[in-house]
């Protein structure tokens, strides 16, 4: 978060105790805060929201397509939500009262488009993880899918996957992958001296 912000702010409301929250503030350094603040300042019963005051040259990342990109990249299969302010422009059509003042009876009245805009949150992360779903519910294109997006410098798909969940004192949900091509830097003989340049 520093890399693009001077200061960041956590404010975070437990579910638990809906009638408090807590802000956590720090400027980079070594030190930081921690303060009460008023629950209003979470919207639903429970959460966090994150506030970053950000650098001069880190403007980029005030537009909402550059946040959404970087959420939907690094946070793809998370499984709480995570929303993000939104606003949204929809054109609709409307009768034009200007243009059918004169409007003769029987005629079709002339229309105008008017952008109407939303704000609000918007859920970014929509998708459970597929590793927690049943593998019978997880379609052959997701896996494929899930393998180009962890293993984003891969251009084949998988030659074999296996989709279990092994149960015990620990319960662990996988998918296990072996790629349809050896990886470029694999490729080379890592034995012989004469390639290790």
């Amino acid at each position: 978060a520093y890399l693009v912000a001077d200061k960041v702010t956590v404010v975070t409301k437990s579910m638990q105790d809906p009638n408090k929250a807590y802000q956590w503030e720090s400027e980079a350094d070594s030190s930081y805060s921690i303060k009460e603040v008023s629950p209003d300042e979470i919207e639903s019963s429970s959460g966090s929201k994150l506030i970053l005051h950000l650098k001069e040259d880190a403007s980029t990342y005030l537009e909402a397509t550059k946040i959404e990109e970087l959420l939907q990249r690094y946070s793809e299969f998370i499984e709480f939500p995570i929303s993000i302010w939104k606003s949204t422009t929809e054109y609709k059509q409307v009768p034009d009262e200007e243009a059918n003042k004169d409007l003769k009876e029987g005629e079709e009245p002339k229309m105008k488009t008017v952008p109407e805009t939303t704000e609000g949150y918007e859920t970014v992360n929509t998708q459970k993880p597929i590793w927690l779903r049943s593998p019978k519910d997880v379609e052959e294109q997701e896996y494929q899918d899930f393998y180009k997006s962890a293993f984003r410098n891969s251009y084949d798909i998988p030659m074999k996957y296996s989709h279990f969940v092994l149960e015990g004192q620990v319960e662990c949900k996988a998918i296990l992958y072996i790629p349809g091509m050896l990886p470029f830097e694999l490729s080379r003989d890592m034995f012989d001296e004469n390639t290790r340049n």
